[in-house]
């Protein structure tokens, strides 16, 4: 829950210019729904969503959706087969370090696009 509860305070502090999620929980295991996004319209500021395709938590057509809502302020880097902790299954052609080098340089590179828009 630690992605969840840091949205939850972030609006309470100017300092705060972003939050990088790595895999928001947006509903429970079996209840896909969105009610666990509706504080983030509110935020306005840039939201990077790290997920994997096949995040129990995360039905990617309902996190897609929550990110079309959120506008400019939303953002996703999906892992293709990733689950909640963005492991991929053996079978996939990437390993778990390509996996986190992948997600490392995509957060590298979106912090230094909102600290060059702040």
């Amino acid at each position: 829950m630690g992605g969840r509860i840091s949205s939850y305070i972030a609006g309470e502090y100017s300092r705060v210019i972003g939050l990088v999620f790595l895999g928001y929980p947006l509903h429970p295991p079996a209840k896909p729904g969105t009610e666990r996004a509706e504080h983030l319209y509110a935020l306005q500021k840039p939201l990077l969503f790290v997920s994997g395709s096949k995040d129990s938590l995360a039905k990617l057509d309902l996190l897609q959706d929550t990110i079309t809502r959120l506008d400019k302020f939303g953002h996703l880097f999906l892992i293709e087969d990733g689950d909640h902790s963005l492991k991929v299954p053996k079978k996939s052609p990437l390993t778990t370090e390509q996996v986190w080098n992948r997600c490392c340089g995509e957060i590298l590179n979106w912090i230094e696009r909102i600290q060059e828009r702040s």
